[in-house]
């Protein structure tokens, strides 16, 4: 199927360079004869390369032709003559082309002998001559076919390449078989130029012990006789035959001899595959659709031959050509009836595509003449030049040379055990003279594997006991029987004595081993966890030990609570450490010696290393539970102040602790990072997370992790190989952090928004100057010059830059912080002073916490009423209470959306503001309480929660009258021609208050004196104050009113309601208006 696809892409790309070769129209069409000689009737032949088979394939190349517009302005005039294989027929047909149909071209020519007449007459009348199917090997004599070309191989090609074929697996010993029908002879003349190629090679690398010729009547007879004489001469066989039925017989003779065994090779070259030649075995294919039921035989009896053919398309690939072949045979022009009703010609010749190709050779040279000069297309010799090219045919890829003749590449195949054919490779033929080049094997096929089929015995030219099994050469066993007994018998009894003693060592080590790995090998079982949630929620909770009682690691804590890497566990009655490892492994002996060195460790700066768990879902590593946690813990948390003394005394545990793993028998940490750095409670650096380095080399670390890595051990990768010197950069990033005393690469982080990805491709990437951690120092800094120094030499990308231990020691020497002081008193100094401090800060800052507290307060006031603000910062309840007599006002703007369609919603927002501000202002000089403000409406009421009385309602009245007045004189600053107008509404009467909700608690109004009171409101006027007769009553004798009378009020029905004009005003106020 792919061959397929490629042959089609091929064609395309030549009809493609056809179009940009195709010459210029001449003025005048041009009319070419072509003259066909072929054989029509002959029963062998027919199938072959027959007239009815073969014919309709120049139809299609012509189809072709013209698809590709190489010749546009020429006419075709064929003529087909039928000499069949006869020499006297041919003469006279060949002549009859030249001398009455005065061809331009003679095409054809299937059989040997006739082609020879031909081609001497095309020779003298210097007129081209295309064969598709003549392959005799004198035709590349060019002195007497000088205008003779082909698309087929010749048999010269064959025979050079069988030799090729036999020197490549080394046989040198054989025997021939061939066939010869007195006509096309290929058989014949395969063996003859067999011969003389052998000849002409120097030193003859072949030798033909037997050489059989079975002349025309192919008989079991004459192939027994062959059998019987070859078994005691050779092993590998030359068979060739002119059809695949006489193959199918001679193996089946061959295998009643039982003579298709493993020893004997049977060679069978062949020009083109024949249909159904993939399964050459199955008689049904072959003898008309008849089974003689020996299928299963002739399969088995296939495995012991090669094919060797041209490297053609398959059928497979063919069989839309070699169908469409008998189907235009039945159109004009050829109108076929009772020749196309023969068995055999119901599908395409053996070589109908070489015919097809034939044609296309002929076009594509005829336009290559006609651009070079019109006059000589009947000029043989320079159509033969001209037929120089490549190209992809029917038949496969096409390669002429200058001299005509075709460049096959040659496959050899052979049969699996189901007779299916295996392509086991390709000799390729060179344009040097048509030599042999190469013979190369397909993929997946070695010298062995193509023997798989045979039991993987490559057959011998002589068979290690020659051809008649009676010269085995004698063994070694027979000659020497004696001292073999004795001298096997010894080597038993050694062999037994030193088996005994390896055992015995070999119990005494793994004894030793198991003894020795007990030491860090920890059954799941001593392993107790401690809760979770207890651990967490109880700070008070303690662990104690044999000698030291401490509070819980806050760092397992959180690692426990957010991810389950670490958890905490019992062991003995120990406080233990539990690194969970996602992985699974079979440790072997190296690793197994690093854990017993591990375990050996002791040292101050070095974290004590219990052993290893391993159960099915991983391992689990077990180190010391230290009470405060790692350094990266101390840095985030900032509980102590670090001063440069502090900092100093951290880095140098640092240092110590890799120093004494770097004399180790470990040599490495590894995997040094601030998480790795445990402090105990006298606040002592102690390095963990070493080792295990079975287990780093596949475990998958994320880049948060990687931050502390020196850049070339990503270069490592899958595998990071650390080395002393990359724990030197891991201990200058860590020196990094504690000075500045944030996290790796912590102001990159804040101040250019750096992931952790981004920060490992940039140290990857190895940029100059080299991406390091930023140290921004203030002035008042303590820290020693020669620690940022020193920390900047640590990181260096060029490793041979990087200081030793040693050299990092002296560094440190040569900082004088006072050899007397150490860690814990300065610590205890550290916290006298602060302790000193403390109580005057506590002074300043519950000062300031008062003050804020009094503006939480005034905020707090003005959202609830004192009393029930107070009572809920109290904790207290506040119960819903009923109050008997209060006074409720609702108010809005009149035409608020228009004015909010005139104006932005900015000012809108400032509109509301301003009288919002004015509206709070009047309600502080009254007793009143704002209950909310929705949008551009107020609800306010008097006499809650502090009862006053009847005097509610005179409060209410004047803050509504008050609102009145101050409306009107009110301007809107981006629409100072509007006037703002109020629809106001009150009523008297009671209702129940209480305290609604927790999150935004709210002081809400509940009854129906509060609906009566925003109908009031809604049926009002704008500038008008409408009142109820109940708030009507208490107000009388004071101020002016003024009766609307009977009105419906949705929800309530009929009610006498009034207006509210204005104050009467007393004596005192009477003087002051008329002043």
């Amino acid at each position: 199927m792919h061959a397929s696809k490629l042959a089609v892409l091929l064609i395309v790309a030549c009809q493609a360079v056809a179009l940009l070769a195709k010459p210029a129209k001449p003025r005048e069409r041009l009319t070419i004869k072509v003259g066909f000689l072929m054989v029509k009737n002959d029963p062998f032949l027919r199938a072959m390369l027959g007239y009815v088979t073969t014919a309709p394939a120049v139809d299609i190349a012509l189809r072709r032709i013209d698809k590709e517009r190489l010749l546009d302005y020429v006419d075709w005039n064929i003529t087909w003559l039928f000499p069949q294989c006869d020499e006297a027929l041919t003469s006279g047909n060949t002549g009859d082309l030249l001398r009455d149909y005065e061809v331009d071209v003679i095409m054809g020519l299937p059989c040997a002998k006739t082609a020879v007449i031909s081609g001497a007459s095309a020779t003298y009348f210097n007129i081209p001559l295309i064969s598709y199917a003549a392959t005799w090997a004198d035709f590349s004599d060019k002195s007497r076919f000088p205008t003779f070309a082909r698309t087929v191989g010749s048999v010269s090609q064959m025979a050079r390449a069988l030799i090729k074929f036999l020197n490549f697996f080394q046989w040198n010993q054989i025997a021939v078989l061939y066939t010869d029908d007195k006509e096309r002879r290929k058989c014949y003349n395969i063996n003859n130029e067999l011969q003389d190629q052998n000849a002409a090679t120097s030193g003859k690398s072949l030798q033909f012990n037997y050489i059989y010729s079975i002349v025309k009547n192919i008989t079991d007879e004459a192939m027994n006789d062959f059998l019987d004489q070859v078994a005691l001469k050779a092993r590998i066989i030359i068979a060739c035959f002119d059809n695949d039925v006489d193959k199918r017989r001679f193996m089946l003779l061959a295998h009643d001899k039982e003579m298709t065994n493993n020893q004997y090779l049977y060679i069978m070259p062949d020009y083109a595959p024949k249909e159904n030649a993939a399964t050459i075995w199955n008689s049904t294919t072959l003898i008309n659709n008849i089974s003689d039921e020996r299928d299963n035989d002739a399969r088995e009896a296939f495995r012991a031959a090669m094919i060797v053919e041209w490297n053609t398309l398959r059928e497979d690939d063919l069989a839309d050509f070699k169908t469409e072949i008998p189907k235009l045979m039945r159109l004009p022009p050829y109108n076929c009836t009772t020749d196309c009703n023969w068995p055999d010609a119901h599908y395409g010749s053996t070589y109908s595509p070489y015919m097809h190709d034939a044609m296309y050779l002929y076009a594509r040279a005829l336009n290559k003449t006609l651009q070079q000069d019109p006059k000589q297309y009947r000029n043989g010799t320079k159509m033969r030049e001209n037929c120089e090219m490549t190209f992809t045919g029917v038949s496969g890829e096409v390669i002429i040379t200058k001299d005509g003749e075709r460049l096959p590449n040659i496959r050899f195949e052979g049969f699996d055990a189901n007779g299916m054919r295996e392509h086991f490779g390709l000799i390729r033929t060179s344009q040097d003279e048509n030599a042999v080049q190469m013979l190369e094997l397909n993929n997946p096929y070695t010298l062995e594997s193509v023997w798989t089929s045979r039991g993987g015995q490559k057959p011998l030219s002589v068979p290690v006991c020659g051809y008649a099994g009676d010269n085995c050469p004698v063994s070694f066993m027979h000659q020497y029987f004696a001292l073999v007994v004795s001298v096997s018998t010894i080597f038993a009894l050694l062999l037994i004595l030193v088996a005994v003693l390896i055992v015995y060592n070999f119990y005494g080590r793994i004894q030793r081993k198991r003894l020795e790995n007990s030491l860090w090998q920890i059954d799941n079982y001593e392993l107790v966890q401690i809760d979770t949630a207890q651990s967490i929620s109880s700070s008070e909770q303690s662990v104690k030990t044999t000698s030291t009682t401490h509070s819980l690691p806050s760092l397992f804590r959180k690692q426990t609570a957010k991810n389950g890497r670490w958890k905490f566990c019992y062991r003995r009655k120990e406080l233990v450490a539990v690194r969970k490892h996602n992985i699974s492994l079979q440790f072997n002996h190296d690793d197994e010696a690093e854990f017993r060195a591990m375990r050996a460790l002791i040292h101050d700066n070095v974290n004590q290393f219990h052993g290893l768990s391993h159960d099915v879902t991983g391992n689990l590593s077990v180190w010391k539970a230290l009470p405060r946690g790692s350094l990266r813990d101390v840095l985030e948390k900032k509980t102590i102040s670090l001063d440069w003394f502090f900092k100093f005394s951290l880095i140098r545990d640092i240092f110590e602790g890799i120093d004494f793993l770097h004399n180790s028998a470990l040599r490495v940490h590894g995997r040094l990072t601030s998480k790795s750095c445990l402090i105990n409670d006298r606040w002592q650096v102690k390095l963990s997370d070493y080792g295990l380095s079975c287990i780093r080399n596949v475990e998958k670390l994320p880049s948060k992790d990687m931050l502390w890595t020196a850049p070339e051990l990503f270069d490592q990768q899958p595998f990071l190989k650390p080395t002393p010197a990359s724990d030197i950069y891991s201990f200058g990033i860590l020196c990094s952090e504690l000075i500045t005393e944030t996290e790796a690469y912590g102001i990159q982080k804040f101040d250019q928004n750096m992931t952790d990805d981004d920060i490992v491709y940039r140290v990857v990437k190895g940029e100059r100057p080299p991406f390091r951690p930023i140290m921004n120092l203030s002035q008042n800094s303590d820290i020693n010059p020669a620690i940022l120094s020193l920390i900047q030499d640590c990181w260096a990308q060029d490793v041979k830059d990087r200081p030793s231990a040693k050299t990092v020691r002296q560094v440190f020497k040569g900082m004088k912080l006072g050899k007397n002081v150490n860690l814990m008193d300065h610590i205890l100094n550290v916290m006298e002073k602060y302790a000193g401090s403390l109580e005057q800060e506590v002074a300043e800052r519950t000062k300031a916490l008062i003050e804020e507290q009094k503006k939480s307060d005034i905020l707090l006031y003005r959202m609830l009423p004192r009393q029930v603000a107070d009572k809920l910062k109290a904790g207290q309840a506040v119960a819903p209470e009923l109050f008997e007599q209060v006074t409720i006002m609702f108010s809005d703007i009149v035409s608020f959306t228009r004015l909010a369609g005139l104006s932005s919603p900015l000012q809108v927002v400032n509109m509301l503001n301003e009288l919002c501000t004015i509206f709070d202002g009047i309600i502080d000089e009254h007793d009143a309480y704002k209950v909310e403000t929705i949008g551009d409406g107020y609800l306010c009421v008097s006499g809650l929660p502090n009862r006053n009385g009847t005097a509610h309602v005179r409060q209410i009245a004047d803050m509504c009258l008050a609102f009145q007045r101050n409306v009107r004189s009110f301007r809107i600053a981006h629409l100072p021609d509007e006037q703002v107008q109020l629809r106001i509404g009150i009523n008297t009467g009671s209702v129940v208050a209480g305290v609604i909700g927790l999150t935004m608690p709210r002081y809400c109004l509940f009854g129906d004196s509060v609906n009566t009171a925003s109908r009031m409101e809604s049926h009002g006027k704008a500038g008008m104050i409408h009142i109820t007769s109940a708030t009507n009553d208490y107000l009388t004798a004071d101020y002016e009113t003024e009766t609307r009378g009977e009105i419906i009020i949705k929800g309530k029905g009929v009610m006498e309601t009034y207006w509210l004009l204005s104050k009467k005003l007393n004596f005192s106020e009477r003087q002051k208006s008329a002043v």
